[in-house]
Order: C-alpha cells, then sequence, then structure tokens
C-alpha cells in the first residue's frame, strides 16, 4: 500500500473533489515538519556562514590600500584560530562544528591570498590553491563532513583548472578538449568515491546534494568537450564515445543499482541537449545554402521542441511505472 504525497492531494484539489480546509488539513498530515525543519535550519546555517565569508573577504578588498600588513593579518589569524578552535571543541560530528571548519578552510585561502599581496611572492594562481589544499587536507581527513570533503574537492578542482590555464594549455602539454575530459574525470572520480563510501557504511557521506552536483558538473565537461567534436572546434570523436559511456553508466547505475530519478533525469537532459546539438550541426549543413536559412531555423526548432517534448514525456512515463510499482 503506497503512503498519500502531497502530489496526491493537489492531484485531488485540482479535480475539485476536497474542499479548501479539507485539503490545508490534509497537507498539514502528509507534511513532514521534522524534515523542513533540520533543512531550514541547515540552510540559514549555510546562509548565515557564508554571508559572514563573504563579508569577511569584501572587507579586506573595500579596506585593503587603508590597512597596515599587521592589521591585515591579525583579522584574518585571529578569525582562523577562532573558527578552526570552535571546530575542534564542537566537533565535525555536529553541523555547527563542520560549518566552523569549512570556515576556517575558507580562511585559509584568504590567509594566503593576504600573504602573496603583502610579499608579492609572484606565485601562479595555481600554487596558491595546490598550497591550499595541501593544508586543509589533514582536517579533511579527519573529519566526517561531506561539506568539508567538499570544500577540499572545489580547490583541488580550481587547483587542476588554473593550472591548465596558466600551463598545460599555453605549453601545449594538453589540448583544451583533453583538460575538459581530465576534470571531467576527476569529478567522476570522486563521485565513485562518494558513492563507494555510502555502500560501504559511511552515513556521513550520504547528503545527497553532493551526488547531483559531481553528477552534473562532471557530465558538462564531457558534454562540452563531445559538442567540440561536432562543431568541429578542434576535437575527437573518443570524446563522443566518452560522454556516451558516461551517459549510459550513469543510466545504468541510477536507474537500477543506485535507484535515483533525479539523478537519472538529469542524465537524460544531457542526453536530450547532446540529441539538440546534433541536430543542429545537421542544421548548418543545411544552411551552408543561403537560401535555406528560415527553412534550417525552422527545422531545429521543431527539433528542439521533439527532442525535450520526447524526453519530458519518457520521465513522466518513467516516474508514473515508479509510483505504480511502489504501490
Amino acid at each position: 500500500m503506497r503512503f498519500v504525497e502531497l502530489s496526491d492531494l493537489y492531484r485531488l484539489r485540482s479535480a475539485d473533489l476536497v474542499g479548501a480546509s479539507t485539503f490545508r488539513d490534509a497537507v498539514a498530515w502528509v507534511r513532514d515538519d521534522g524534515f523542513w525543519s533540520l533543512w531550514a535550519h541547515r540552510a540559514l546555517l549555510a546562509l548565515g556562514f557564508a554571508h559572514v565569508l563573504s563579508g569577511i573577504i569584501f572587507f579586506f578588498a573595500y579596506n585593503w590600500a587603508d590597512m597596515s600588513p599587521f592589521a591585515k593579518f591579525a583579522v584574518i589569524e585571529v578569525a582562523l584560530v577562532v573558527t578552526a578552535v570552535g571546530a575542534i571543541f564542537v566537533g565535525s560530528g555536529k553541523l555547527v562544528g563542520q560549518a566552523l571548519l569549512v570556515a576556517a578552510s575558507v580562511l585559509v585561502g584568504v590567509l594566503l591570498a593576504v600573504i602573496g599581496q603583502v610579499y608579492q611572492t609572484g606565485a601562479d594562481v595555481f600554487e596558491l590553491f595546490v598550497a591550499w589544499a595541501l593544508l586543509i587536507l589533514p582536517w579533511t581527513l579527519f573529519s566526517r563532513s561531506a561539506a568539508q570533503w567538499f570544500t577540499l574537492l572545489v580547490v583541488a578542482y580550481t587547483a587542476a583548472c588554473t593550472y591548465s590555464i596558466q600551463v598545460a594549455i599555453p605549453m601545449k602539454w594538453l589540448e583544451a578538449e583533453s583538460t575538459a575530459l581530465l576534470l571531467g574525470a576527476l569529478l567522476t572520480v570522486a563521485l565513485g568515491f562518494r558513492e563507494t563510501a555510502v555502500q560501504a557504511g559511511f552515513s556521513w557521506m550520504a547528503s545527497i546534494w553532493t551526488r547531483y552536483i559531481l553528477l552534473f558538473v562532471g557530465m558538462a565537461h564531457f558534454f562540452v568537450a563531445a559538442c567540440a567534436y561536432v562543431f568541429e572546434l578542434d576535437g575527437h570523436f573518443y570524446s563522443v564515445i566518452i560522454l556516451v559511456a558516461a551517459f549510459a553508466g550513469g543510466i545504468i547505475l541510477y536507474r537500477g543499482r543506485w535507484s535515483d530519478f533525479p539523478a537519472f533525469s538529469l542524465l537524460v537532459a544531457y542526453g536530450g541537449l547532446f540529441l539538440m546539438v546534433v541536430g543542429g550541426r545537421l542544421v548548418f549543413e543545411i544552411m551552408a545554402d543561403g537560401d535555406a536559412v528560415v527553412f534550417g531555423f525552422a527545422l531545429l526548432t521543431l527539433w528542439c521542441i521533439s527532442v525535450a517534448g520526447g524526453m519530458g514525456k519518457l520521465l513522466l512515463v518513467l516516474r508514473a511505472s515508479d509510483r505504480r510499482s511502489a504501490g
């Protein structure tokens, strides 16, 4: 027997089968107040810390010229010590402790930036992010916080991006397409690490937002590399093969073994977008003849609408099938 969901109540209300007062009472009965209370608590805490950290960063940016070197270091180091010590005393097992640890990790990067500005070290940007990642690595290894691990990943990812832009691509060690594929592979490995950790019983890694962000950004890299080939922008066919392989692997996992409809929907969206890109490439070939411009745009519009509609219909059918199976 399937439990009543909010979507069921909305359908009943839309069909005018329940009155307004009955609908309101039913919604209050179905709604998970504990879940939304916890969600609001976490969201407000995250927003509060984000604003505090942003305030510190903008404080430096606005008052930089008027501050002495001593003042610059004093403000950032006091804030760093307070957040780091606070995280130790509260513990990374608690939400506030996790937020303090993330704040301390961000402030490490701010401190490195201040050191670079005051002493004019001449270091490349990627070196700052590499040092930042290495300094917060011990904290991350001993933490039990998905947010802290994700912070380390963001810093390491930024280090890889800046290194590619400043060194690897200008030195012709890597092409832009290869860089996109390697960064996508890095995020895919991180996603695999996350899924393996959750399966191994590390429940603190199970925050679902980590899966969606890693999947979205990782697929975006493969998608961009494949599009470069489709539009003949110094791409290679293996980029398309990698995209298709990543798409197929994700479909198998998130439709089967780790059933997750939002993740599956994200993959379907990427599949639809790539079909639109391929259709756009064919239309460009048609539009090579100047007399076919209007026809080409009309054909592309029709193709995009058809693909989007087909993907949407597929998701609706599969969602309805899932609900019947659950019932």
